[in-house]
Parts: structure tokens; sequence; C-alpha cells
């Protein structure tokens, strides 16, 4: 029903992160999993983006920490080898505030649903790719990016996606601290490759009903 579900992805660097934050970050893993279920129940489709969280800090080029990104990810699981998933860094999974977590996942679902609909929209009218290959920092691009949230989510949903505040500023900071203290590796975002992918039949139906005006 939703997908590949949540992950937690261990590499070399995991048996160096401290117990207890190890198992805060497991704790924080299940806490999205139940989050994500949450979400897929209220929301217009069932299919859920996969998530995995990635045990560490991002940040580009040492400005400010990046907490989520969705994109075509590598995954050879699924037909072609890419599918449109949101990868996590360390901070949503630190974070114990369960509706900020969900604004979080919100935010990057919403740009899953996006990208869906510009490569649906490409393939059946011909229209352009251009938004996917801008910067993705560019607060432009990141609001046309979210799309109308009504399309996909429920009304609880709908109104965490219009939030724009500070309340990750707590996890962003405590990140911060552990990546400084060698607690948690610092590394750059991952990079978003161009790939072909197939869009789930469920999100390719519900596109053409919100183009169609039925949905």
């Amino acid at each position: 029903m939703n997908g590949g579900g949540v992950t937690l992805h261990r590499d070399a660097h995991w048996a160096a992160v401290p117990a207890e934050l190890r198992r805060r970050i497991e704790d924080g893993v299940e806490r999205i999993r139940v989050l994500r279920d949450r979400i897929g129940a209220e929301a217009k489709v069932r299919y859920m983006p996969s998530v995995t969280v990635v045990a560490a800090g991002w940040s580009r080029d040492g400005q400010r920490l990046i907490h989520g990104m969705a994109g075509a990810w590598r995954n050879n699981n699924v037909p072609g080898g890419f599918c449109i998933a949101v990868l996590l860094s360390a901070g949503p999974a630190l974070c114990e505030d369960e509706a900020t977590v969900r604004a979080v996942l919100v935010h990057e679902f919403a740009h899953c649903f996006m990208i869906a609909r510009v490569i649906v929209d490409h393939n059946e009218l011909g229209t352009p790719l251009d938004v996917l290959h801008g910067d993705s920092m560019d607060p432009g691009r990141e609001r046309q990016l979210l799309g109308n949230p009504t399309d996909w989510f429920g009304p609880a949903d709908i109104e965490l996606l219009q939030w724009n505040d500070d309340r990750m500023q707590p996890a962003t900071s405590e990140v911060g601290e552990l990546v400084r203290t060698q607690q948690l590796p610092g590394e750059q975002p991952p990079i978003v490759e161009r790939a072909s992918f197939n869009v789930p039949t469920e999100w390719k139906e519900r596109i053409r009903r919100i183009r169609a005006g039925t949905g």
C-alpha cells in the first residue's frame, strides 16, 4: 500500500555513532514510519513515496543544514533502477515533535508528487522538464515543485504544508553540534541524478484526474 516503506541506511560510519544516539535515530525511524502511514491513510493516493534515513548531517559547502531531499534515487529493486523517493538526514529522526516531523514528510512527499506530475505531463503533453534541472536551493523552484497540496493530501496535512516557521530549529542546532563534535558524520547532500524512472500507476491516474478537473 505505502510503497517501499521507511528504512535506515547504516553505512561504514554507523558503528562509530554513540550507542544512545543510534537508539534515538532508530526510534525516530519508527516514528517516521508511523507518520508516513498516517499521511497515506488520509491522502488522496495511498501509495506513499519510500523514505530512507541517513545517519548524517548534510550541509552544502558548510552552509545551512539540509534535512530532506526528494528526487529520483537509485533502487535496484524497481524496474529501471531508479524511483521517486525521499532521503532524510538525521535531523527528522532526532526531532521528537510529531507535527514537525510530519510537516517535513508532507513537504518532501509534495515534491515527489510534483516531480511525478512534471514527468507525466512531459510524456503525455510534451511540456518542458526545465523545473527539474534547476538549482535545488532556488526558492522559486522550491515553491513550483510543491504544487497544490489540495490535489494530494488530507485537510490536516494541507495545513502542515502551509506551515513555515522554525520548529525544526532545535533539531537543526542539535545536528550541527553533533557534527561539530564528530558524533555524527557531516556530509555533502546526495546528488540527484538525471534518470528515467516509472511513475506509480495510481499517481498517473491521479494526475490525469487533476488535469481534467475531475479530481
